[in-house]
C-alpha cells in the first residue's frame, strides 16, 4: 500500500519461514515485489516456536540488521514491530543515532505472552524471569515516535509501556484486504465445491482465517 502511494520501501525480513521451519534462500538475498525492495537476512533458524534457538536467531537477525542497515541511505521513517524485541531496540538505536523517526507496530503482546505460559500460581515468577525483557519493552517503547497496533488492545498494551497518552502518531491498523472483482464462473466453481464438502447455502457459516494452534480456543 505505500508502495503504490510512491513511498520508496524497503522491507527488512528474515530467509527463514517461521511458519514452516525452513530457509527460503540459502544466503543473504534482496527481492522486489510491487515496487518493494525485500532484503532478506540468512540466520540460523530454529525448531521450536519456543527455545533457546529462537532466541538466539532472533538475535543474530537483530544484530546483522544493525550491520546491514548501516550501509543505507537514511530513510525518512523506520516501521519496527514487535516481536521481535530484539530488532525493534537495533531500529530505535539506529533511528535515534540518525536523528529519524521510528514507529513500533505490537503485533503480538511479548513478552506478556511467555507470562500466560506458566501455571498460573507461577506466573509471579515467569513474570520475574522475564524482568529484562519487559525493561527492553518499556525503552522500545519509551523511545518510538508513535505506536501501531492491529486491534485497540495492542495499541492500548504499547502505551500502557511508554509513559505518555495517546498522541497524534499513534493508531490502530487492522488486519484486512483489498477486495477484487471475481468472474462469476470461479463464484459458481466455488460455490458447487463447497457443496460438495456439505457446506449448505443457508447455513451460518464462520471462516477462520490463521494458524490453528494449542494456543486457539477451538471450542469458541
Amino acid at each position: 500500500a505505500l508502495a503504490a502511494k510512491g513511498h520508496d520501501v524497503t522491507w527488512w525480513t528474515s530467509t527463514f519461514s517461521h511458519a514452516v521451519k525452513r530457509h527460503v534462500f540459502e544466503g543473504d538475498r534482496e527481492e522486489s515485489y510491487e515496487g518493494v525492495r525485500i532484503r532478506l537476512l540468512r540466520g540460523p533458524g530454529y525448531r521450536r516456536n519456543v527455545s533457546l534457538a529462537r532466541i538466539r536467531h532472533q538475535q543474530h537477525f537483530a544484530e546483522r540488521f544493525s550491520q546491514e542497515a548501516a550501509k543505507e541511505t537514511s530513510p525518512d521513517l523506520v516501521i519496527s514491530p514487535i516481536p521481535t524485541l530484539e530488532t525493534a531496540e537495533q531500529a530505535l538505536r539506529f533511528t535515534k543515532t540518525r536523528g529519524i523517526a521510528m514507529l513500533t507496530d505490537i503485533r503480538d503482546e511479548w513478552p506478556e505472552e511467555f507470562v500466560d505460559l506458566a501455571p498460573r500460581p507461577l506466573r509471579w515468577a515467569a513474570r520475574l524471569a522475564l524482568r529484562s525483557a519487559f525493561q527492553r519493552l518499556e525503552g522500545i517503547c519509551r523511545g518510538a515516535d508513535g505506536i501501531l497496533g492491529m486491534s485497540r488492545r495492542q495499541l492500548d498494551y504499547g502505551l500502557g509501556y511508554s509513559g505518555r497518552l495517546e498522541g497524534s502518531n499513534d493508531g490502530v491498523f487492522p488486519l484486512g484486504y483489498s477486495a477484487a472483482p471475481v468472474e462469476p464462473a470461479k463464484v459458481s466453481e466455488a460455490r458447487r465445491w463447497w457443496t460438495g464438502q456439505g457446506v449448505r447455502e443457508e447455513a451460518f457459516v464462520c471462516c477462520f482465517f490463521g494458524t490453528i494452534g494449542r494456543f486457539f480456543s477451538l471450542e469458541t
